[in-house]
Order: C-alpha cells, then sequence, then structure tokens
C-alpha cells in the first residue's frame, strides 16, 4: 500500500512479556485460532460406549468360522426334546439397551431378524448367500440338571469385493457402511410362542477391532498394565472440529531412559559434532532410541487395531517367538531370478549394494489373473532360511523404546472415514499442518527425533513397504539414510510375512518398481513412480530430520492384518534397530551436523538424484542448484531467510505470524532481531524473525521456506511436489545468501525463540495501527484475516467500503471508531487517515451460494458423502467461512455465486464470510462444481458467479462452454507454480497489483485457449520458468503444448446483459494450503457486493493534529514518502529474569511502498 506516512514521532508504549526478546509492539493481532495451542489435551470419549464383556457369542464377518454356540435354558432335558422335535426358530435381534456407536452419526443401525434371513454380501452364481447354518442341534445337562442348548452353525465371511466374489476383509470405504450391522444382539431361541432360551451377541467386523470409544478404553487399560516396564499415556493434543484427545502410549523399560533420550536430542541438535564424538567413544552404548508407529487414513482400520495389538504383546509377554528371514535357498534364489525377469523388474543402481530382495518372491498365489500383485500364500521354508527368535522383551527396550500412535485421526476414526471432519485427507497435509492432526502430530515426531516413523496404510493387496523410487525431495540428505531407509523397509517386511499364514510376500517402491525398458537411453526406465518428491505425505515430512518415514500399505483389513502382520512386523523393525541402534544415531548426528555447520553437501547427494531411466547423478543441478551469485556461498542451502514482523516490510503479518507458530512447533529454531538491522538495503527493526540454516532441522526449515523445484524430465509424479509455504501463504520472506551479510544479521538477533514463548507473544497483540486517529482507517487487503475482519464488521452492521479507484484501489475502509471493534481480534494493517476525498463504496453484507453440497447418507456414517467424498466442496466451504462469508443453500436469495463445483469450501470459510444452502438467499455463487439448474438459471438472471478448476467446466453442455470458453491442460502436467501478470486492473485482482504479488499456484496445469468476446483478462501467465511443480518436457510437442500454456490466460471476467462471471482455469483453495488465491475468491465477491452508497469520510481539518497523513494531493493519490521518512516506537520491554525491568527502546522504522 501507498499511503502517506506521518513523517513526524509517534511513540507507542506497550508492555511486552517475551522472554529476553524485543518485538515491535504493533506487529500483528492477536487472533484466537494463531495464538491457540492445539498440543492442549482434547476431550476424551472413554467410557462412552464400554464394550460389554458378558458376550456369549462374538462372530466375526470376515472369515468363515464354526461356532459351538451354548444357549442355557429353564426346560427340563424332555421339554427341550420336544422343542427340537417341533422345530425352533432361532433370530438375532438388535438389543437396543446396549450403545455401540453414536446414534446420532450412525442412525441406521440393523435392527437383525430370524437367523435364515441374514444374507452375505458376495453372490454365487449372482445370489448372496445365508450367513448362519445351522449344521446340528444338541442339549447338555449339568449335575444340578440345568438344560442347555447346544448349536453348531457354520458362518460365512459376510463380505463381498467389487466383482462380487467372497473377500475375507473389511471394505476399503468411507462410512463404514457395514458398521450399520455390527454391535450388540441377543440371539432369541423359541418354539412357537415359548421361549427356550437367549444369550448376549456381538457382531464385529474381525475380532481384534475396536470402535473409537473402545479404542479409548483399550488405551486406558494398556497405561494401567500391572508391570515393571514404563507405559505411559499420554496426549499430542486436540483435533481440529470436535476438540477430541490424541492420546498416545510410550512403552520404554524405565521413564529414566525417556529422559535420557530427549536430553541426547538438546545435546545431538546443538553440537553434534561432540555428539559424533561421544559416540564413537562409547559414551551412548546404553541409549534407548525411539521408534514410532502411526495410522492417519481411520477407514484402514486394520493399522489401528495392529498397532494397539502391537502394545499388547509386548506388555502381556516376558518373550516372544518371532520368525525371521534369513537369506535365500538355493530355490529361493533360482525363484528370485525368475520372478524379475517376469516382473520385467531392475536393479536400482544406487541400492544394489544394500538391498536383500526379501520379501520379492510371491510364488504362484502371488499372481491374479489380470497380471497384478497379491500378496499370497507361500511356503516360505522353499524358499527363505528361516530362524525362530525368542525375543526377551526387556533386553529389547534395553535398546528401543516405542512411541504408539494407534490412531492421529480419531474423529476420522469415529465416521470411519479417510478424512477428518473437515473433510479432506489428513495425509496430503503433514507439511501444510492446515489441521490439528497433522501439526500435533509432526510436533511429537520433532520432539523425538525417532529412528523410524512407520505409518500404516491399507489396502494393498500386493503389500507394500517404503522407501520411495526417486526422485527425492532435494532436501533430503539421502546419502546418509539411504541404506537404512531400505533395510528398516525389509525389516518390516521380513516379520510381517514370516509370522502369518496368509500373506507371505511385499512390494518396495524402490527396490521393485525400476523396469527393463528397451527403450530408455540406459536400458531401464521408472515407469511407475511412487515418489517422494513432496512432504505433503506423514512418512515423507520425517525424513527432513534424518527419520526413515515408511508407509506400509497392508493387503487385508483383519485379524491376520492385526494380530499378526502389523505386530511382528514392528517388533522385526524394533529389532534391526537394536542390532544397529549406534550406526543409526551416527546418520543422524551426521545429518544434523551438516545442518549446524550448514555444510555443501551436494557432492555427496548428488547422485542420488537419477532421472526417470536411472542416471546417477542426472538430475542432480536441477534438484539442487546453488547460490552462485557475488558474494554467495555456492551452496544449495542458503545462510538464512528473513521474515520481516513489521508492517513496513511485510505485506501479510497474518500469515507471517501463522509461520513463527508453524518453525517453531516443529523444532526449527527461530531467532529474533533484538535490534535493527540493515540488508540489501533495507533496514529491518528488532523483532525481525531470521531462520538460520546453520541447524539441526535446516533441511525441514529449507523445504518449507525455499522457492522450490520445477520437474520437467519425469513423466509424471505419484502427487503433486508443492510443499512451500510463504508463496503457497503470500507472506514476504527474504533469501540471505552471502556470509558476510549473515554474520551481521545474526550480530542483531543472537537469541532464539521456543514454541511456547511464541504462542505467548502470538497472545500479546491485537492490529497493527498507525495514523490519524478518530477518522477513517484503511485495512489493507493482503491476507485472509483482511477479509474475515471486513465481514465481522459487516455482521456486526457496520459500513465497510471498498476503494474502488487509485493506489488503494481494492483496499477497505472503515471509520476509526468501528475499526477499534475489531482491531484486538484480528491480525492486519490499518492506517488512519481522512476519508473523504477516497472513491470508495459502500459493501453489502454479501450472502454466497456454494453449489455442490451432497445429501446425507442413508447407511453408515450419516455425513460420509460430505466429510469425505466431497473434496472440492469441503475446500470450498472452508475457504469462505474461514474468511467470514455468510453461506446458502439456497441460490435464489444468494447475492453471488461460487465454486470449483462451482467452488471451493475451506479456503471461504479462512475469510469468514457466511455461506448459505438456500439459493434463493444468495447474493454470489462461488465454487468448484458444475452448476445445478437452479442455480444456473440464478446466474443468468444476474446473480454474479466465480467458478475455477477443471471440474466447474465438464459436463455436456456445460453452459460455461456455451459462452465460447475453451479450456485445456498440459497433458503430462501436475501442478506449477510460476510468475504471472495481471493485463488489466479490477477490483478482482487490485489487491495482488498492489502488493506486486505475481506468483500463482496453478494445481492442474489448465490454461484458457479461448475467452468469450469482450472479456476481461485477470491473470496471465507470464511466460517465465517455473518455481516448482511438475510439468513433463521430453519432447517438442509437450515443450510447444508448455509454452503455450505459460504464457496462457488463466483467469479472466465477463460481463454480458445480466450475465456477470468471473471464470479462473485452476483451482483457488487446493487442500486449502493454497490461501494466498483466497483473496480472488474474496475480491470477487466484494466487489460484487458494492453498493451505489459512496463512502462519507471525514474531511481533513484546516489545523490537522502532526501525525495527519495529509489530504491526497489526487483522490486516491496520496504521496509518495520522501527519502527518510520515518516513525519512531518507543518499546518497553518486560525482561526476561522475571525481575520487572522498564527498559526504553528506540526502533526506527521505515514504511516500504508497495
Amino acid at each position: 500500500m501507498q499511503h502517506k506516512r506521518s513523517r513526524l514521532t509517534t511513540k507507542i508504549l506497550a508492555f511486552v512479556l517475551i522472554l529476553a526478546l524485543v518485538f515491535p509492539a504493533s506487529a500483528f493481532a492477536s487472533v484466537a485460532d494463531v495464538a491457540k495451542d492445539t498440543r492442549a489435551p482434547g476431550k476424551s470419549l472413554a467410557n462412552t460406549y464400554p464394550a460389554y464383556t458378558d458376550i456369549d457369542w462374538q462372530i466375526s464377518l470376515a472369515e468363515n468360522a464354526q461356532a459351538e454356540v451354548t444357549v442355557p435354558t429353564n426346560m427340563t432335558a424332555e421339554e427341550l426334546g420336544t422343542a427340537m422335535n417341533g422345530g425352533l426358530t432361532l433370530s438375532l435381534d438388535r438389543d437396543s439397551t446396549r450403545g455401540y456407536l453414536d446414534p446420532e452419526k450412525f442412525p441406521y443401525p440393523y435392527q437383525g431378524g430370524a437367523l435364515d434371513t441374514w444374507m452375505t454380501q458376495w453372490k454365487q452364481d449372482k445370489q448372496p448367500q445365508n450367513l448362519f447354518r445351522i449344521t446340528d442341534m444338541g442339549m447338555s445337562a449339568d449335575e444340578a440338571g440345568k438344560v442347555t442348548l447346544k448349536l453348531w452353525i457354520d458362518i460365512n465371511c459376510y463380505f463381498g469385493n467389487r466383482s462380487g466374489n467372497v473377500d475375507f476383509s473389511a471394505p476399503h470405504n468411507n462410512g463404514g457402511a457395514y458398521l450399520d450391522l455390527c454391535g450388540y444382539y441377543t440371539l432369541n431361541v423359541t418354539a412357537g410362542d415359548e421361549a427356550v432360551g437367549s444369550i448376549h451377541t456381538k457382531i464385529v467386523p474381525y475380532d481384534s477391532f475396536r470402535t473409537v470409544y473402545e479404542l479409548y478404553d483399550d488405551i486406558d487399560a494398556l497405561a494401567a498394565t500391572d508391570t515393571d516396564l514404563y507405559v505411559a499415556k499420554e496426549s499430542m493434543g486436540q483435533t481440529t472440529v470436535d476438540g477430541y484427545d490424541m492420546p498416545y502410549l510410550i512403552v520404554a523399560d524405565s521413564k529414566e531412559s525417556v529422559d535420557k533420550w530427549l536430553a541426547y536430542t538438546d545435546l545431538v541438535e546443538s553440537d553434534p559434532d561432540l555428539a559424533l564424538t561421544k559416540l564413537a567413544n562409547g559414551d551412548f552404548d546404553d541409549l534407548r532410541v525411539p521408534m514410532f508407529a502411526s495410522n492417519v487414513h481411520s477407514n484402514e482400520n486394520a493399522a489401528v487395531n495392529g498397532i494397539l495389538e502391537f502394545a499388547h504383546l509386548l506388555l502381556e509377554n516376558e518373550t516372544i517367538s518371532v520368525n525371521t528371514l534369513e537369506g535365500f535357498t538355493e530355490a529361493g534364489q533360482a525363484q528370485l531370478k525368475a520372478e524379475m525377469e517376469k516382473q520385467g523388474a531392475a536393479v536400482p543402481e544406487q541400492i544394489k549394494d544394500f538391498a536383500s530382495y526379501i520379501g520379492f518372491i510371491r510364488g504362484e498365489n502371488g499372481y491374479k489373473a489380470n497380471g497384478s500383485l497379491y500378496s499370497g500364500q507361500l511356503d516360505l521354508e522353499e524358499y527363505y532360511n528361516v530362524k525362530n527368535n525368542e525375543v526377551n522383551v526387556k533386553e529389547l527396550l534395553g535398546d528401543v523404546f516405542m512411541v504408539i500412535v494407534p490412531e492421529q485421526n480419531i474423529e476420522g476414526y469415529e465416521h470411519m472415514t479417510r478424512t477428518t471432519s473437515q473433510g479432506y485427507d489428513p495425509n496430503r497435509d503433514e507439511a501444510n499442518q492446515t489441521l490439528f492432526e497433522d501439526s500435533n502430530a509432526m510436533a511429537l515426531v520433532n520432539k523425538f527425533n525417532p529412528m523410524v516413523f512407520t505409518e500404516i496404510h491399507g489396502r494393498v493387496e500386493a503389500m507394500l513397504i517404503e522407501p520411495c523410487t526417486p526422485p527425492h525431495e532435494p532436501n533430503y540428505e539421502y546419502d546418509l539414510i539411504a541404506k537404512q531407509f531400505i533395510q528398516l523397509g525389509e525389516a518390516v517386511g521380513m516379520g510381517a510375512i514370516a509370522n502369518n499364514p496368509d500373506h507371505n510376500s511385499f512390494e518396495m517402491p524402490y527396490r521393485d518398481f525400476l523396469r527393463v525398458d528397451k527403450d530408455s537411453p540406459s536400458g531401464v526406465a521408472w515407469t511407475e513412480p511412487w515418489d517422494d518428491m513432496t512432504t505433503a505425505y506423514g512418512s515423507q515430512f520425517p525424513v527432513l530430520i534424518g527419520t526413515a518415514g515408511i508407509t506400509w500399505e497392508l493387503p487385508v483389513y483383519s485379524d491376520v492384518s492385526s494380530e499378526l502382520v502389523v505386530p511382528y512386523g514392528l517388533m522385526t523393525q524394533a529389532m534391526y534397530i537394536q542390532n544397529h541402534k549406534i550406526d543409526m544415531l551416527t546418520t543422524q548426528a551426521k545429518l544434523f551436523s551438516r545442518g549446524v555447520n550448514n555444510t555443501n553437501s551436494n557432492e555427496f547427494v548428488a547422485p542420488w538424484y537419477v532421472d526417470q531411466y536411472d542416471r546417477v547423478g542426472e538430475q542432480a543441478d536441477l534438484m539442487r542448484p546453488v547460490y552462485d551469485g557475488e558474494g554467495q556461498n555456492g551452496n544449495f542451502y542458503p545462510e538464512c531467510y528473513i521474515i520481516p514482523m513489521d508492517s513496513a516490510n511485510q505485506k501479510n503479518l497474518y500469515d507471517a505470524a501463522v509461520e513463527m507458530k508453524y518453525l517453531t512447533r516443529n523444532d526449527v529454531k527461530v531467532n529474533v532481531a533484538s535490534k535493527e538491522f540493515t540488508y540489501d538495503g533495507v533496514t529491518y527493526p528488532a523483532g525481525t524473525m531470521v531462520v538460520s540454516m546453520y541447524q539441526a532441522k535446516r533441511s525441514l526449515a529449507n523445504s518449507q521456506l525455499f522457492d522450490g523445484t520445477f520437474i520437467n524430465v519425469w513423466r509424471g509424479l505419484y502427487s503433486e511436489s508443492f510443499a512451500q509455504r510463504s508463496n503457497a501463504r503470500g507472506y514476504d520472506r527474504i533469501i540471505v545468501a552471502e556470509p558476510a551479510a549473515y554474520k551481521t544479521i545474526m550480530a542483531a538477533c543472537p537469541e532464539t525463540i521456543s514454541y511456547d514463548k511464541a504462542v505467548t507473544y502470538l497472545a500479546t497483540f491485537a492490529a497493527q495501527f498507525e495514523g490519524v486517529e478518530n477518522a477513517d482507517v484503511i485495512i489493507d487487503n493482503v491476507s485472509n484475516d483482511s477479509a474475515a475482519a471486513v465481514n465481522a464488521l459487516l455482521r456486526a452492521g457496520k459500513t465497510v467500503a471498498m476503494i474502488t479507484e487509485g493506489d488503494e484501489k481494492g483496499n477497505f475502509i472503515c471509520s476509526y471508531e468501528d475499526f477499534l471493534t475489531i482491531a484486538k481480534d484480528y491480525v492486519i494493517t490499518a492506517t488512519g487517515v481522512y476519508g473523504a476525498n477516497y472513491k470508495a463504496a459502500v459493501i453489502l453484507n454479501p450472502l454466497v451460494f456454494l453449489p455442490g453440497k451432497p445429501a446425507n447418507n442413508t447407511s453408515g456414517y450419516v455425513e460420509t458423502t460430505l466429510r469425505s467424498g466431497s473434496y472440492n466442496y469441503r475446500f470450498d466451504w472452508l475457504a469462505l467461512t474461514n474468511m467470514g462469508f455468510t453461506v446458502t443453500d439456497d441460490a435464489s436469495q444468494a447475492d453471488l455465486i461460487i465454486g470449483a463445483a462451482a467452488l471451493g469450501e475451506q479456503a471461504l470459510t479462512a475469510m469468514g464470510f457466511t455461506m448459505t444452502e438456500d439459493l434463493s438467499k444468495a447474493n454470489v455463487i462461488v465454487g468448484s462444481q458444475k452448476l445445478s439448474d437452479e442455480a444456473l438459471g440464478a446466474v443468468k438472471a444476474g446473480t454474479p458467479y466465480m467458478a475455477y478448476g477443471a471440474t466447474a467446466f465438464m459436463g455436456e453442455g456445460n453452459f460455461l462452454l456455451g459462452l465460447g470458453v475453451k479450456l485445456d491442460s498440459c497433458t503430462m502436467g501436475t501442478d506449477f507454480l510460476g510468475r504471472v501478470v495481471y493485463p488489466n486492473n479490477t477490483l478482482v485482482n487490485a489487491s495482488y497489483i498492489n502488493e506486486a504479488d505475481d506468483v500463482m499456484y496453478e494445481y492442474g496445469t489448465n490454461w484458457f485457449t479461448k475467452i468469450p468476446e469482450g472479456a476481461t483478462v485477470l491473470v496471465q501467465n507470464a511466460g517465465k520458468t517455473p518455481l516448482q511443480g511438475c510439468i513433463c518436457l521430453t519432447d517438442d510437442e509437450l515443450t510447444e503444448q508448455f509454452n503455450q500454456y505459460n504464457n496462457g490466460v488463466v483467469g479472466f471476467e465477463y460481463q454480458s446483459g445480466k450475465l456477470d462471471i468471473a471464470l479462473f482455469a485452476n483451482v483457488l483453495n487446493h487442500k486449502i494450503h493454497q490461501t494466498d488465491e483466497y483473496t480472488f475468491i474474496s475480491n470477487f465477491i466484494f466487489s460484487r457486493s458494492l453498493t451505489e452508497t459512496a463512502y462519507e469520510g471525514v474531511a481533513q481539518p484546516e489545523n490537522p493534529d502532526p501525525v495527519n497523513p495529509g489530504k491526497p494531493e489526487e483522490p486516491g493519490k496520496p504521496d509518495a514518502p520522501k527519502t527518510g521518512d520515518t516513525s519512531s516506537i518507543i518499546v518497553w520491554v518486560l525482561a526476561a529474569s522475571f525481575t520487572v525491568v522498564m527498559i526504553p527502546m528506540t526502533v526506527t522504522l521505515k514504511r516500504k511502498a508497495r
């Protein structure tokens, strides 16, 4: 912004409780969400629906079984014999007195009925089969003459797959519709109208399955185990929507062992070279090191229950019998060679010396008719040297302790969905950390620095265990971790397949996915990437700190997986760590040493950055370019990053504040300037945040702060690579790569701030304000918090206007009195002005219609589709509501229509908009989904409509295409972070132009090849080299297509008759992380909600107060600040010694002209 700033001194007096740190008093507001400590324990669900222990007959739906059921009677033997001869009726009826699931969330429980009416999902000859078959009946009497009916019942597996065949696994779906059958029943036996007897019965997906309520109870029971081991139940925090507690267990030989490890983490992070010396001297030979097991996709429930079974295995046995596989037999070597040839598998050059290929052999049961792989039965002793080991649990815990997280996604487990209640995937958010579930889990990982983080998933019938294929994320120090990565994966796989009867093989992407390819220049190719280019996954983010992050995909959800595959896989992984502990500690310390010394490790890491043809080091320069400008360090890593915390140098204070919280929560060392410093001609005041690359976790910090990597020689990735923060969130950060400048900067900021101190700090400040008081206030339109603040004012009935002309175009203006009502609640930049000469229109409180909301489900979890099947709708809803907008489901009442299905939910939620499902009430229609007929009618009748992303353009006869709009996309493009230009200045893009924000993230790589005549182009790709993303450019045709896209139109608005629309080719709220593009959405809504009423600002008096910035010489075009303009702020600091010491300090701030 370019307000004319006061040239006189403004004195601001503040008390700041910051331990030994100095911050600018007006840095940013203390909004509740920024200051909230999500790690505080949440609400426990223990004892909500406890498991009944008086069950006489438990039925597992995932297996064929034979049951001998005993039913007590009050009959004599003669009476029972007569009844049996006359025919008995058996009925399995729901026991409504016994709670199993929340009836509001699962309102359709099966009520049961006659036993012969229960049928299977799978079919034979296109007919479902009886679930139960009574094969025999009998009776017995005890010594007291009590007569009992005995029933022999064959039970069929209930589950069927999509082909209609029997499937010995709970389904891999969302919402747990099969749970409608589960719970408590009574088996009633009658003879005519006479009751013979009844027993308590429970139906479960499989015997070791636990509901979320039983999970809490089991964790409590495990923590209360009578044992001489150390068992502790801890909380990692609370969930995002319902505030549930997120419990985990620690199992160790003693609390002292855990405390010693945490003390060691402090040493190795601060002085890794000393730690290396001590390791070499044997000083840490008795150190116990952590391994971490977790689940995040909660509908993959055998993982959840398998992790708990692992805890039971450790706590209920002094010794455990474990099979391991000690290499191949002669037959195994021959079979391995034959099967590798059959699959066309090649050995990757980089791992050939330490991959054992245990688990690769599948045998005749490992290949389906369609050629896909399956983990079936295999005669292990024919192909492997099988060894039985008696593992002493206490001896194992003498080297390893366990951090056990049965379920990270507690809300999802209650609903049996992959997603959280927010409606999107937590395993695409581990780096972004927009969900408490992810931010809390990754904070826990960074607290413990575990040797391995095993995240257990499903369902991959071949059983899959990472590490991943190339390309690897460039911030990984892969040369240090590769060997243990492969061997830890093989260790978990070995125990998994060697200790169960049914699933005896697994695949490993890095080891097994390279294929012989005669068309490749090297003779091999990575034809099916399962890469770790992004850190958005739970198993990939920890690799940044040297933890071997392993995704493990189970083949089935059943007792075999839960009771055998998972617990014994984790056992052999623990055994590997026990035997290689010192090597792993040494590797971790070396990685931290590279960080603390900011070592240029390119020569060591380079060979691991292969191309798609597995050619060693071919992508090293692309993946890890160096800073080679004048005076720069010649390293892939810079010296540090500057993140300004004052409005003179930071356009987006809100997201800068969030970044402080993010970095400190993830154990990144953040320095804060205690005095001003100058870099590249800009003076930064005390309180500026500096993130040094001379720290143990530099890779983690750099992965989120660097510009990223543009992948153009791979024909696709597993998913988008984008996980960068400053461009996604839209805050300013400055890269410093000159060692000389770094020394000057660090001299001004020697102290670091912890997470707890950061949260305390963030809770103490309100909006930054300077300028005229008691007149008008311009609110910079630079963040979601800006939109949320405006919406809060509108909801309160206050007058807010949007400036429509001049250099402040797109910003907001309101009275000083009204501004004060929200100043303490929002992190915004505000400037006091005399507003009489600003051209601004008053904003109507908008009502936005969001299309695409699904109906409730009629089986399983009632909101399954809404919470786990409508990603774009949820993104839209969350975006709008976060920005404070009001949303309606009634299109006829809407002021506007917005979306990706005609728009994205979380982006709008973030900005605080009110939304409606009533189209008749909406002022605006927004979204990413295709419009309904009703919504389309509203658009044609004049309701403003904003759409984005390819989904909004899909469907035969889509009216957008009928306007002459044509959309294309890069054939092999995933995503793109690149430079853009703004050919025209409108209220939709003015704020981006004002802030010189020329970077945009585009998921989908779509562009408009044709737009309607008379349309106004809002955003166009600038034709420059992308910063980040993946678009294959391996031939001339793909390159030409990319050139068209890289110069193509990606956003426009169009008015014709009553029609008023804005269209963007790519989604604007992808995975809720892409918040910098939310402002396009809010700008459209606000600009289409302007009234004809001009804002009446306060006129400047003849003798204004000296701090008055002055009357604009032209409306909307204030004077530019003259060189040397300053504002001095006197800050009173409450010193860290906890003694109240008043220290006056003068800080010079220079406003940045934007």
